[in-house]
């Protein structure tokens, strides 16, 4: 009896040993499985950012300065002022003294006015936001031309105008700060190149319509350029110090 007794507990007590032993060996083949999944992800992690960042400097050194080029081409093609004054007296039918003395004068006084918050307000939130200013303020000054004939649209008009006009320093501010440091020269050579080409570019009504569609469409541009981050700057910074 005793030794029957004995015997089933060896049996017992070498199962028990089998299954602490299978349970450690499962255990352990979970952490190796863990650890092979986690040196995966990694790699794969890895992989990923350095395929994110081969795609963003691929997009910063042709996607973007392609962009920029388009951008400033468009945004300066306004073919309708040179006949700015002919197109309201004839299709408007206002006086000249009315555009010269009551319209016309609000412009400068709202370029200064805007100029100083936007000079103080362009570095604070980085460039983009002005960028918008300036394209709205454009879109708003062509549809008083298009849509509307009173003195009170043609003064928001032309108040729409002097703010876009004093918003035009973000442009080029932020080509400086969004692309590479060897790009700077030939960026700067391609867009100024595409204003120009923009200024030189039916009837009078026609070349308005033009105008103002071309200002919607750099809308469009400017939604899908990059922000520039407080980071980059940053770091361009101290690298300019040092």
């Amino acid at each position: 009896m005793n030794n029957s007794e004995s015997t089933c507990n060896l049996e017992n007590a070498e199962n028990n040993e089998d299954a602490h032993q299978n349970l450690s060996n499962s255990q352990s083949t979970q952490r190796l499985s863990i650890s092979t999944l986690s040196i995966n992800f990694s790699q794969s992690a890895s992989t990923r950012l350095k395929q994110i960042n081969k795609n963003t400097k691929n997009w910063r050194i042709t996607m973007l300065p392609a962009l920029l080029c388009f951008y400033s081409l468009v945004k300066e093609i306004k073919v309708g002022e040179p006949y700015l004054f002919k197109y309201q007296t004839e299709y408007l039918n206002l006086t000249a003294d009315q555009i010269t003395g009551v319209i016309y004068p609000y412009t400068p006084y709202a370029y200064m006015t805007a100029l100083v918050p936007i000079f103080l307000f362009t570095d604070l939130f980085l460039y983009k936001p002005t960028m918008f200013v300036e394209i709205i303020g454009q879109i708003v000054f062509r549809s008083t031309l298009v849509f509307g004939g009173s003195v009170i649209s043609q003064i928001v008009g032309q108040i729409s105008y002097g703010i876009a006009s004093a918003s035009e320093i973000a442009f080029f501010s932020y080509i400086y700060a969004r692309l590479e440091k060897e790009q700077f020269r030939s960026l700067t050579s391609w867009t100024r190149a595409g204003t120009m080409a923009g200024r030189t570019t039916g009837d009078l009504r026609t070349l308005n319509i033009i105008a103002l569609i071309m200002p919607c469409s750099v809308l469009i541009i400017c939604f899908i350029l990059p922000r520039v981050h407080w980071k980059v700057m940053v770091t361009r910074m101290l690298e300019a110090k040092c």
